[in-house]
């Protein structure tokens, strides 16, 4: 059978073919040339057709910063309205009285928790929406534009909501 090259093929298949072709020779390939061979059909599909961009090489891939599982962004005290949209969706707060006498009443603590599962994109568009709407009202409507274009993007937005 011919070998398609158009294929994406697994780690597995490309070892099979390998295989195959030694046993059929009837000889083992050198190390070296297993491994150029095995790179040859493996990365073969990235350069066939339909596949624009080129393969990119590991040592090529810049970087990547994660933080310990045990960070926390230190943001609590920073304002809701002040703090990005999207990172918003990632912690709730929540008061909680802390037991000690104040000046003016119980003592409450704000705490933040961070929010690992997500809901669905409808519910954070609304989020959006919602508070684009109430900024919108919220504006002088001296300072805003005669037909200004980001109305017609809200409107177009909530039309996608609904």
């Amino acid at each position: 059978s011919m070998f398609d090259g158009g294929v994406h093929l697994s780690d597995l298949q490309v070892e099979q073919h390998i295989a195959d072709t030694e046993k059929l020779c009837g000889a083992q390939f050198v190390p070296e040339v297993r491994v150029r061979l095995w790179k040859a059909l493996r990365y073969q599909w990235f350069r066939g057709p339909g596949h624009v961009q080129p393969f990119t090489e590991k040592s090529q891939v810049p970087q990547l910063f994660l933080p310990k599982l045990d960070y926390k962004q230190i943001d609590s005290m920073v304002r809701i309205p002040e703090i990005c949209p999207d990172r918003q969706r990632q912690f709730i707060r929540t008061a909680k009285p802390s037991g000690q006498a104040s000046f003016r009443g119980p003592a409450v603590i704000n705490l933040q928790f961070e929010v690992f599962k997500r809901q669905d994109e409808i519910v954070y568009e609304l989020q959006d929406v919602e508070r684009c709407v109430n900024e919108w009202q919220h504006r002088n409507p001296r300072t805003m534009l005669p037909e200004d274009p980001r109305e017609e993007i809200m409107r177009l937005r909530i039309r996608s909501v609904q």
